[in-house]
């Protein structure tokens, strides 16, 4: 087991490590926000710690809808679209409801999120035919794997970031850089990061779909 894990197993023996919050939890133990997110969340996927506090993972109400059942995913925070200014905060600032219909799967619901997209550097992705525009809803999945091309959800500093994903090998075949990359009417730099980066937790999740906004 990581040593972060056994820290933060060691203290949730006398403190709810949940309702610290991520900032709190990484300072107490010495380590990057990030860090302490991503070890957090591997030992409760592993059954080693339980979730509590406020955060709720997706849920199913059945019956409520003829033919199709209400999920329930718990909105996260605002996610930016050009230069990383807004902070997707790690506990939920609310819930939105969708049919089970709209949604582009039909199981495990819990490892669901939802961010809203703020600003214009992806309004020309595609995301199932849809764009990602300034006060979209994005559905992401937290314990997805992300492949090339595919859109995430990337927590820099503290600052979330919709990007494209796209990794880049050398001859070898071994993977060198990841570059998350804006697709937009206007033109914004890429963010570099390293492979590292992405096992430290800094990719929150993949992207599935766009809910668009009330117009």
């Amino acid at each position: 087991m990581n040593e972060t894990q056994i820290q933060i197993l060691a203290l949730a023996k006398t403190k709810d490590v949940n309702t610290l919050g991520v900032r709190e939890l990484a300072r107490q133990l010495g380590v990057h926000p990030q860090t302490a997110k991503y070890h957090r969340e591997q030992l409760i996927s592993k059954g080693l710690l339980k979730r509590t506090g406020v955060f709720r993972a997706s849920r199913v109400s059945e019956g409520l809808l003829v033919g199709a059942d209400l999920v329930t995913i718990p909105y996260l925070g605002a996610a930016n679209c050009g230069p990383a200014t807004r902070i997707a905060g790690a506990e939920p600032m609310g819930e939105i409801s969708v049919s089970s219909r709209f949604l582009k799967r039909t199981s495990s619901f819990a490892s669901l999120f939802a961010v809203k997209a703020d600003g214009t550097s992806m309004n020309k992705a595609q995301l199932y035919g849809d764009s990602i525009d300034d006060g979209d809803f994005v559905i992401v999945d937290s314990e997805r794997e992300p492949k090339k091309n595919d859109y995430v959800v990337a927590t820099i500093n503290n600052l979330a970031n919709i990007k494209k994903f796209v990794p880049e090998y050398d001859q070898q075949g071994y993977l060198t850089r990841i570059a998350l990359v804006s697709e937009s009417s206007d033109d914004y730099e890429p963010i570099f990061i390293h492979p590292d980066d992405q096992a430290e937790g800094l990719i929150a999740g993949v992207a599935l779909q766009v809910v668009k906004r009330v117009l």
